[in-house]
């Protein structure tokens, strides 16, 4: 009777019962060890875990396009509001844009900047023929904020262009609805440095110099001003050009009579 060869010292022998066994999941084995009768709701909770998870790694996704980067300069911005409404998705999702069309803007666009870590929606860039730059920013929700129009006459033709710019990306049916201005922003100097603790006296508002280094006040009409030493008047808040036009005239008669000697 032959003997089989003895291993040499210091080999491991090999087990057959670690490869016959299988890897049971973590929920199974508690459940089992535990006769937890409520087995198939905690399977169904590990599925929908997954799916979040999945979801979660689909937001996460880092989309960029380094070509064709403009340079923002300062300029007067005007904020507007264009609402785009997908006509084949409005029934079942009220007007919100799908993921997967939301992320083929952001893939097949041009001038788009797209990283959900940093902000939720598409940065999109138009050159404009007077050398500025608008951006215009597309939401999951299907609402798109411009800012940098020069003029609100032209937010229409912004509009457009960004319109086109999104049915470049995918065949679908959209339209420019409720497109209103929001915000209007405009700049004017004076020739003379600004005495601000005697106007704050007249004017109000708040001046902290070791926070902000300009006077915040706000009008009757509901438009706030910032007024800096240098001179320069900044006028945010007015939704119409007569509103913006009174807000100069009351600031232009007034400020003269507190300029630095």
């Amino acid at each position: 009777m032959k003997r089989e060869p003895l291993a040499p010292i210091g080999t491991p022998k090999k087990c057959g019962c670690a490869e016959r066994r299988r890897p049971v999941p973590l929920v199974d084995h508690l459940c089992k060890r535990f006769k937890c009768s409520a087995h198939e709701l905690h399977v169904l909770f590990k599925s929908i875990e997954k799916r979040r998870d999945i979801v979660e790694h689909l937001r996460s996704v880092q989309l960029r396009t380094a070509h064709l980067r403009p340079s923002v300069r300062n300029f007067p911005v005007r904020c507007n509001d264009l609402s785009i409404l997908d006509t084949h998705s409005a029934p079942a999702y009220r007007g919100y844009l799908g993921i997967t069309q939301f992320l083929a803007i952001a893939q097949r666009g041009a001038n788009i900047e797209y990283n959900p870590r940093r902000f939720h929606a598409i940065i999109m860039r138009i050159r404009t023929t007077t050398g500025k730059t608008v951006a215009a920013l597309v939401f999951q929700s299907a609402r798109v904020v411009l800012t940098g129009v020069s003029h609100p006459s032209s937010a229409n033709k912004m509009a457009a262009r960004v319109l086109r710019r999104i049915q470049h990306t995918q065949s679908i049916t959209l339209g420019i609805h409720q497109l209103r201005v929001v915000n209007i922003v405009s700049v004017q100097t004076f020739p003379k440095r600004i005495s601000v603790e005697r106007l704050q006296n007249t004017l109000g508002g708040i001046y902290d110099p070791t926070i902000f280094p300009a006077l915040r006040c706000k009008l009757s009409n509901g438009v706030t001003c910032l007024i800096y030493i240098s001179g320069k008047v900044i006028v945010t808040g007015a939704k119409s050009l007569d509103i913006l036009h009174q807000s100069f005239s009351f600031l232009s008669n007034i400020v003269p009579k507190y300029f630095r000697m």
